[in-house]
């Protein structure tokens, strides 16, 4: 246990004099969220050009034509945030200009890649709001063309009529004239036969103007009953005709066209922001308000991992030495002569008090040897 701890404080130790070294440390945690945030935009970018070209490229060469940008584009995204931590490890500044500027176009091609699968993410709605919308407009257009159709029946079964109409009272007026001539005129005859008898009679002759007004009656029966039969035409059509089924269609058409409004979340966001109803929202409201909620994630995303790598980076300030003094040869011999007859006074002097501590001691034993013999022969 202790040789691991040995261990990982040597690592920690060579880390430290290492970052030491080169000015700055780095959070390894938050630059490997960077490379992964970065790693799945790259591939969802790539996903969505994928289903972007299967969708809408007619050929297996449109479609590869179609992912050759996306591809480029996502190498270039690669490189955002090894140029995020450039303009923060760099010590050249020109060097640092030149990395932000790389990192803002990297940026910006991130933002594209984005924005489309913003618009992405918006399109399968807003399709089929407009479907709804195509489907409501064709049913109301065609009711439109069945309520044209029935006024344009109604007024002919009127014209019929009038006609009809017309050619009874052409033939009553005729009747009647017809009433007021006798039919024919007679005259009283006589005379002698060719055998001499004498005869006496009546001779009528049609009145000419009867003969004009039976004209004119046959020719008024017939118009009758063309009239007639064009009438009974006229509401046979109009009677096939009814917007019972137009208004059914078109309620339908209405409510799947609200179904798909309340489902379309562009929509709703942005009749809240106009404070309109989602029916009402115009296609130039639509276009501003997409503007804003594709491009600013776009961008917000783009940066994330751009700033998360940059304050990964932590710059460290060089420990300050002791100014080191710098002392002439001269100088130093001169205090090193000092020095050593500074310690030569001080030996000879050890040397004499130790001289002298040594006869005093000696003259102190002698005389406590004196002093002592008296008293062992007393005793």
């Amino acid at each position: 246990m202790s040789a691991m701890n040995t261990g990982s404080q040597e690592k920690e130790l060579r880390a430290s004099e290492r970052d030491e070294k080169r000015g700055y440390s780095l959070n390894y945690k938050q630059v490997g969220l960077a490379f992964a945030i970065e790693i799945i935009v790259v591939i969802i970018s790539l996903i969505g050009a994928g289903l972007m070209a299967a969708k809408y490229g007619r050929t297996s060469t449109d479609c590869v034509l179609m992912m050759l940008a996306p591809v480029a584009y996502a190498m270039v995204e690669l490189t955002r945030v090894p140029l995020a931590l450039a303009t923060r490890t760099q010590r050249n500044h020109f060097m640092k200009v030149v990395a932000a500027l790389a990192v803002l176009c990297a940026a910006g091609v991130t933002v594209k890649s984005m924005s489309m699968l913003g618009e992405i993410m918006f399109r399968p709605r807003l399709e089929a709001v407009a479907e709804a919308k195509q489907y409501l407009d064709k049913t109301n257009h065609d009711r439109d063309s069945i309520t044209y159709a029935i006024k344009s029946a109604d007024e002919l079964v009127t014209q019929r009529k009038n006609e009809r109409e017309a050619a009874e009272q052409q033939l009553l007026r005729i009747t009647n004239e017809m009433g007021k001539h006798p039919g024919q005129t007679c005259s009283q005859i006589y005379g002698t036969d060719k055998n001499g008898k004498e005869y006496r009679g009546q001779r009528c002759n049609p009145d000419p103007a009867i003969l004009a007004l039976n004209q004119q009656r046959n020719s008024a029966n017939e118009n009758r009953a063309e009239a007639s039969k064009r009438l009974e035409e006229a509401n046979a059509k109009r009677d096939v005709l009814s917007l019972t089924d137009a208004d059914k269609r078109s309620a339908d058409a209405e409510v799947n066209y609200r179904d798909a409004l309340f489902h379309s979340q562009l929509h709703s966001f942005t009749s809240m922001v106009f404070g309109k109803d989602p029916n009402q929202v115009t296609e130039g409201e639509l276009a501003s308000f997409l503007r804003i909620f594709v491009f600013l994630p776009a961008i917000f995303v783009a940066l994330a991992s751009t700033l998360l790598a940059m304050t990964a980076v932590n710059h460290i300030k060089p420990k300050r030495d002791a100014a080191q003094v710098v002392v002439p040869d001269a100088a130093v011999i001169q205090i090193l002569k000092a020095a050593v007859r500074s310690a030569n006074s001080d030996l000879e002097s050890a040397k004499a008090s130790a001289a002298t501590n040594f006869v005093v001691d000696h003259a102190h034993g002698r005389a406590d040897v004196i002093k002592l013999r008296p008293r062992m022969e007393t005793v």
